[in-house]
């Protein structure tokens, strides 16, 4: 699924952040720093297309709703600080 995901980024960039944030949940599931940094990455990911498609406002909502939905974890709210 990584690659589709890559694959759609041109042409279908909304298919590929959804793919993507799907990948970020799957991370976070994980529960360890490891995961919880390879989640970020791939938020940074989501963070390039939907911006570069003239969709911050989405971006800014998704993180903030990824900080609200996972705020007990403290290890991943200090990783996606840094987004």
């Amino acid at each position: 699924m990584w690659e589709t995901a890559r694959l759609a980024e041109g042409e279908y960039p909304n298919a590929a952040v959804s793919l993507y944030q799907r990948f970020v949940d799957y991370h976070i599931d994980l529960k360890t720093r490891t995961e919880y940094k390879e989640a970020a990455k791939i938020a940074a990911k989501i963070k390039e297309l939907l911006i570069k498609n003239g969709q911050t406002s989405t971006w800014h909502e998704y993180i903030e709703n990824l900080r609200t939905n996972n705020k007990r974890k403290k290890n991943l709210l200090k990783v996606l600080a840094n987004l």
